[in-house]
């Protein structure tokens, strides 16, 4: 059960962190902002898998070693939440301008 909400969840999140990244992003450096969204994106995939070995490693209990991945939703969560799409947009736009 908790793989389906999972899949649900990270299908829906990567469509739209793209999403909202390409609306961002000043066409002309368009290759640029996605070269190092895709670079930082793969960077950082490695913390959850390393913080899922340690907590399995230290409690023996996969339950709370899942658990512990929730700590990355809620950073992220807090994080989007000062994101500001229209301000992102314009100066997207106004870095279009020649």
């Amino acid at each position: 059960m908790m793989a389906a909400i999972l899949a649900l969840v990270m299908g829906g999140a990567q469509s739209v962190s793209r999403a909202m990244m390409a609306m961002m992003t000043p066409a002309s450096r368009a290759a640029e902002f996605m070269g190092f969204f895709n670079l930082s994106g793969r960077a950082v995939s490695t913390l959850g898998p390393m913080l899922f070995a340690t907590i399995l490693h230290i409690t023996g209990s996969s339950h709370y070693a899942i658990l512990s991945l929730l700590i990355f939703f809620v950073i992220g969560w807090l994080l989007i939440c000062f994101v500001n799409l229209d301000q992102g947009k314009r100066q997207a736009a106004e870095e279009n301008l020649p």
